[in-house]
């Protein structure tokens, strides 16, 4: 049998009941287990996975003081998905707590700069969980797979990443409010943009080549567009699909509404 040997400490957030015949589960095998939800806070791995089967409501694991290497993460995850787990997640160059909520990887574009692909940042799509606003731009960002597994984005900026071509996965971000792309000028499918009800400013500028306004027709809260139409000939039809909306051009190729700044 494996000794857990973490410290703990445990917070019962939904009752203080004294009659401990009603604070536990019984297992067949006589083994009891906490009947209410749980704030878990260890030093130590050693033996968890087993004890997590005595807390079915433990709704957050602290393994901050612990080393927790990422093939136990995963683990972990894969085990109770329903957890919430609190580790450092290293990166890269960055090493943040998995409950951030925002970040931005600081780049501008810079020949001397490094740039990233997704597999250097996997384990912050992986093991951050709760973001909510994501600076990746002037990135090598090819595959956007792992971006699905954010659902409480509302600010992503993926501008300058040259060699993003499918961007199928953002159809899942369907929190976001502001969108980046502009300098991503190798793809040729925006409809994953559809599903993104909730735009509200969305920036598609640099020798960005967008044939289809028609895809912003079902974005009600949107007020804001910037974006190359892939030439002269489709900014009649974007006056047509944006009546009533702010429209953004840095190049001066449209022509704003008397009141808009940029």
């Amino acid at each position: 049998d494996t000794a857990w040997a973490g410290e703990i400490s445990l917070i019962d957030t939904q009752s203080t009941a004294s009659d401990d015949s009603n604070m536990y589960y019984y297992y067949d095998s006589g083994e009891r287990a906490s009947k209410y939800n749980f704030y878990v806070e260890l030093d130590s791995t050693e033996g968890l996975a087993e004890a997590l089967r005595y807390l079915p409501h433990v709704q957050r694991v602290d393994l901050l003081e612990a080393s927790v290497p990422d093939e136990e993460k995963d683990a972990l995850m894969e085990e109770r998905p329903d957890v919430d787990f609190l580790w450092w997640v290293r990166f890269g160059r960055w090493t943040v707590r998995s409950d951030i909520q925002v970040f931005s990887s600081l780049l501008g574009g810079s020949e001397k700069e490094p740039r990233f692909g997704a597999n250097d940042l996997a384990p912050l799509f992986k093991y951050c969980r709760h973001l909510k606003a994501l600076d990746l731009g002037h990135n090598n960002l090819q595959d956007l797979t792992l971006l699905a597994t954010l659902p409480e984005l509302q600010v992503l900026i993926l501008a300058d990443n040259p060699w993003l071509k499918d961007i199928s996965p953002l159809a899942n971000l369907t929190e976001l409010r502001y969108l980046e792309l502009f300098a991503c000028m190798r793809i040729s499918d925006l409809s994953p943009l559809r599903a993104l009800t909730k735009l509200e400013d969305v920036n598609l500028c640099h020798e960005y080549m967008l044939t289809d306004p028609a895809i912003f027709d079902d974005m009600p809260n949107l007020t804001a567009v910037a974006a190359h139409m892939g030439g002269y000939s489709h900014w009649e039809e974007a006056h047509e699909v944006l009546p009533q909306r702010k429209r953004r051009d840095p190049h001066g190729l449209l022509q704003l509404p008397r009141g808009v700044r940029l």
